[in-house]
């Protein structure tokens, strides 16, 4: 967790590689804590590596396929860096599936929904997403 903290501070102070070795150590220490592959994600991502910020959350994905904030992480790489709206909206069907009640994840379905220009459906889930917020 250390290792983690460290990163994140490494990583607001601009000191990106470093952040980038102090995430692979902990992730190195424990490699099962999908935590740690989720915040390589948040740095890839922010860093404008999409391809690395997907891959690190599917592998947080695969460690803790129950946690609806990867695959709605997951979603808004794909949908907002990668351009996949249809393959971000199953993304977020996921995490619907996970925590149906969450209006992020609802008001990021909306926006997938809105590029496949699916529109009546986009603004249905959009008030339902208002409805819960």
């Amino acid at each position: 967790l250390l290792y983690c903290v460290r990163a994140e501070v490494l990583w607001h102070l601009g000191r990106h590689e470093e952040a980038l070795r102090a995430y692979d150590q902990a992730s190195g220490l424990d490699p099962s804590n999908p935590r740690f592959h989720a915040n390589r994600g948040n740095f890839f991502r922010d860093r404008s590596r999409p391809e690395e910020a997907l891959e690190a959350y599917n592998r947080a994905i695969e460690l803790d396929p129950s946690n609806p904030r990867f695959h709605n992480k997951r979603g808004m790489i794909l949908r907002e860096d990668l351009g996949r709206p249809e393959e971000a909206l199953d993304a977020f069907d996921r995490a619907l599936g996970l925590d149906p009640h969450n209006a992020w994840v609802n008001a990021n379905r909306a926006g997938a929904l809105l590029d496949l220009e699916r529109l009546d459906e986009a603004l249905r889930v959009c008030d339902r997403a208002i409805e819960i917020d």
